[in-house]
Formats: structure tokens, sequence, C-alpha cells
């Protein structure tokens, strides 16, 4: 955040009431732990293997502002009523914005990063680790629709275009927010997730012929074992590959006359 806020003290009003600001969730892989960072109102789920599912969302920004949205909730959403008492809304969370009592969320004070909710959890007790917008949260935590181990296994399943399009089939359902309250008929969905993402890079490093050791120290294994015994499949398919490219090649030369 400091880096960022660097590059624009010469040309930007980094004090205006109206600088950008936003949600942030993040993780990563380090010495066989997975060290998770939320800040704002996004998700990340835990799913650990023998405990279920754990949920770390910041609910300063969902606390400091419940008072205030009561009276744009009992609006319909989309109505220019709706849209005046969102503007005075957010006004009134400018007042709250980075300061002892509020919410904390990432802007261009870079001591906002200080008041983020952090852990870690050992990387072998995880199954997967998935990161959620406010949005693609909703299905859970607003409208209660299911679990979170519900929508770990919906993405198991079927994938985020799954969780993405049901939670778009359910805010069709109700456009003008009477059962759900909230501030857009549609939502911000983004859907990441870690199994996916460590899975994809060792699959697609390994095909390309990356020596083990290079993908260890990419993924942070500390030891080629256990790299090579978690994606010993991807291993064994490109042997395959190889092989099978190889007997292409021999049924193509040509026979000697």
């Amino acid at each position: 955040m400091a880096e960022v806020r660097s590059l624009h003290s010469g040309t930007c009003d980094l004090g205006h009431p109206a600088s950008p600001t936003s949600t942030v969730v993040a993780i990563r892989v380090r010495d066989e732990a997975v060290e998770y960072l939320a800040l704002g109102d996004s998700t990340v789920v835990l799913a650990e293997r023998d405990r279920g599912c754990t949920a770390v969302t910041d609910r300063r920004l969902d606390d400091a502002g419940r008072e205030l949205r009561r009276s744009m909730d009992e609006l319909p959403t989309g109505s220019a009523e709706h849209a005046a008492a969102l503007a005075q809304y957010r006004a009134a969370l400018t007042n709250l914005r980075n300061r002892p009592g509020g919410f904390w969320i990432a802007g261009s004070d870079p001591e906002a990063a200080r008041h983020a909710l952090t852990g870690a959890v050992p990387l072998a007790s995880l199954a997967s680790v998935t990161l959620l917008s406010d949005g693609a949260s909703r299905l859970v935590d607003r409208f209660a629709l299911a679990t979170w181990a519900d929508l770990v296994s919906l993405l198991n399943s079927s994938g985020p275009d799954a969780l993405i399009r049901r939670v778009q089939e359910t805010e069709s359902q109700d456009p003008a927010g009477k059962r759900w309250p909230r501030v857009a008929r549609n939502a911000d969905l983004r859907v990441i997730r870690l199994h996916d993402a460590r899975h994809g890079t060792a699959t697609l490093l390994t095909a390309a012929g990356v020596p083990p050791r290079v993908v260890m120290e990419i993924l942070g294994h500390s030891q080629i074992a256990v790299t090579m015994n978690v994606y010993a499949h991807v291993v064994q398919e490109t042997q395959r590959e190889a092989v099978s490219h190889m007997d292409r090649l021999l049924r193509r030369r040509p026979a000697r006359e």
C-alpha cells in the first residue's frame, strides 16, 4: 500500500475523502503453512481435511454500517430513492473509514494494513482454500441458502461458475431487494481457490518440462518429496504423453526400401 501511494503522491490528492479504496483478501504459502489476510468484507474459506470449513471475514464494515443503512434497506434496490439513500450512506461511512471504532480498508493510508485479520494453518491440513468477494459469499452469509461446507462442495463438484450462476439466479428472484436488502441488484462476483491455482501452476510447469526442484521452489515446498508425492499424477501423465508422442514419431518414420 505504501508503494502504490508513493506512485501517486505527486499527482493525486490522497487525502480526499473519495480516494479509491478496496477490500483485500490474500494468502501465501510459506514454511509449509498457509498464511491468510482479510481486510474489508471479503472472505477466506479454509476447508480442512478433518475439521470441516472455517470462514474468515472482516465484519467491521458491516457492523459499522448496520445502523446507517437501515433506512436504505427499506427502499427498493435500483430505485431513485434507494440511490439517494445509498449516496448518503456512503458519505456517512467516510467518517468511519480507517479509524478506531469504525472499519479498516485498503486505500491511501498504509496504516490500515496493520488492522487486517491474519492467521496461518498447516498446509498439510487443508483440502482447499477459497477466496471470495462479498458478492460470491452472500449465498451463505446474506442469503443463508447454503453452509460454507455446501459452498465448498459446490465448488469441488461444479467449479466457480456454478456458484456464480446460483448467486445470480437468487438475485434475479429478488430484484428489488425486498427479501435480501443489498446495495446493488447484482453483486461483484470473484472466486479464487488455492487448490486450483497451485494445481494449475504445477500442471503447467511440469507439462512444460520445468525441473521438479524448480517447481518445488515456486510452490514453496521444503522437500522435493512433497512436490513429487502431491503432483506425481501430473508427472505420470506427462510421461505418458511423451511415450505417445514418441510412438507417433516412430510410426511416421518412412520404411527403408
